[in-house]
């Protein structure tokens, strides 16, 4: 059974063409899924970037660093949730499968209320899904955790490596209203 999670991904442009954009339709899951998007352009993102150390602990301090951006951008709840666990597993499964160095990337698009967050590695980073994680299994899950919990995900390869990268729904809270 395929866990699947939102639908009808719209493009940076505002279409929603999947062949326009390199991109192909996972017909399990009825979506969009891309096969290499980079981040978006200063022009249509605002974000930052930070080097993580390629340590277990990167994955907290990743954590940390999400935190306290999503709050600044006013993202609160089950959505803040969502994007803290995607960060997790992209930056473990980075420790986990690929060389250093790590950077951690997270930018709220200006258009369609979505972030993107990505993780760029000194690759090799192509881990192969496993079919079953058992119930006892400690690892197996993560590619099926943020296939879950995104509206796209991919990895972008480039010389130095690989960006493993997620695009998320995220609505920011007014001023004014409670969280």
């Amino acid at each position: 059974m395929a866990m699947c999670g939102s639908t009808g991904e719209r493009l940076l442009d505002g279409s929603s063409s999947a062949a326009a954009a390199g991109q192909r339709t996972d017909s399990e899951c009825g979506r969009t899924r891309a096969l290499a998007v980079p981040p978006p352009q200063p022009s249509q993102a605002e974000g930052s970037t930070w080097t993580l150390e390629h340590r277990p602990e990167a994955a907290g301090h990743a954590r940390q660093i999400v935190h306290s951006t999503l709050e600044g951008w006013r993202v609160f709840g089950e959505e803040a949730q969502a994007v803290l666990l995607v960060v997790s597993e992209l930056v473990a499964n980075a420790i986990q499968h690929a060389h250093p160095p790590l950077t951690l990337h997270l930018y709220r698009e200006r258009v369609g209320q979505r972030l993107w967050v990505g993780i760029t590695d000194g690759g090799p980073a192509s881990p192969a899904p496993r079919a079953f994680a058992g119930q006892d299994d400690e690892h197996g899950r993560g590619l099926h955790i943020i296939d879950a919990l995104t509206t796209a995900h991919g990895t972008h390869p480039h010389g130095e490596g690989a960006t493993h990268w997620a695009r998320m729904p995220a609505t920011s809270v007014p001023d004014g209203q409670a969280a």
